[in-house]
C-alpha cells in the first residue's frame, strides 16, 4: 500500500472583520483588522479618515463582539492603506480580551522583520 499524501491546511486569514463607524460624519464602514493591541488597531480599509477623527470600533473577536473607542493616529500604510487607531484606556477585562486577540494575529511584517 502507498503512503497516502495528506492535503495541507487550508490557510486561515488572522484578521478580523471590524466595523468602523465615525459620530462626527454619521457614518459606519467595514475593515479587517491585520494587527489588534491593547492600545491600537490597524485596519486595512479602503475608507480615509483624517487623523484627529474619533471613531467606534466593533472587533468580531471569538469570543464575542468588542466596542471600543479610539482616534485616527494614522493614515495608511507604505501603500496609503488603512488607518491607525489609538484606543481610549481600556478596563482590564478588555485588556485582556484584545491582548488574546493580538496573540491570534500575527504582527505587521516591518515588525516581524525588524
Amino acid at each position: 500500500m502507498l503512503p497516502r499524501k495528506s492535503s495541507p491546511a487550508p490557510r486561515r486569514s488572522h484578521a478580523v472583520a471590524v466595523e468602523v463607524r465615525v459620530p462626527s460624519l454619521g457614518t459606519s464602514f467595514g475593515a479587517l483588522a491585520s494587527s489588534i493591541r491593547p492600545e491600537g488597531v490597524f485596519l486595512s480599509t479602503f475608507q480615509e479618515l483624517d487623523v484627529g477623527t474619533e471613531v467606534i470600533v466593533e472587533l468580531s473577536l471569538p469570543d464575542g463582539p468588542a466596542i471600543v473607542d479610539g482616534v485616527v493616529i494614522a493614515a495608511g500604510d507604505p501603500a496609503g492603506l488603512g488607518i491607525a487607531v489609538e484606543l481610549a484606556p481600556l478596563d482590564e477585562g478588555m485588556r485582556v480580551r484584545l491582548s488574546a486577540a493580538s496573540s491570534v494575529i500575527p504582527p505587521p511584517l516591518a515588525a516581524r522583520v525588524a
